[in-house]
């Protein structure tokens, strides 16, 4: 005898998505938050792990970082990559909007 399970499923018209430049502002501010909790300066960035002082510089001030950059940060904080960016640049879920119904 053959059994299964109906799942009920809701399927909507919101997408997830996300905004690049928040990402980069979040990001910045995360990093620096970060490194001050820590008592990191950006000298010890330079010195010990090999960064360029602007490169931490744009990364701090928003300005976009490449995903290699995120992953030494991660391991420079000894965080997991997925706690250091979670969050970051999400755009609110909004759904759209229902179509008007249409009297004749």
């Amino acid at each position: 005898m053959l059994s299964f399970v109906v799942r009920e499923v809701h399927i909507t018209d919101s997408k997830l998505r996300y905004d690049y430049l928040q990402f980069s502002k979040d990001l910045g501010k995360r990093v620096r938050e970060l490194r001050k909790e820590r008592g990191i300066l950006l000298r010890s960035f330079v010195e010990d792990h090999g960064f360029h002082l602007n490169q931490l510089q744009r990364v701090e001030a928003g300005e976009g970082v490449s995903l290699q950059t995120v992953l030494r940060l991660a391991e420079v904080f000894q965080i997991p990559f997925e706690k250091l960016v979670a969050g970051l640049g999400a755009v609110p879920n909004e759904p759209r909007p229902k179509p008007s119904k249409k009297q004749s």
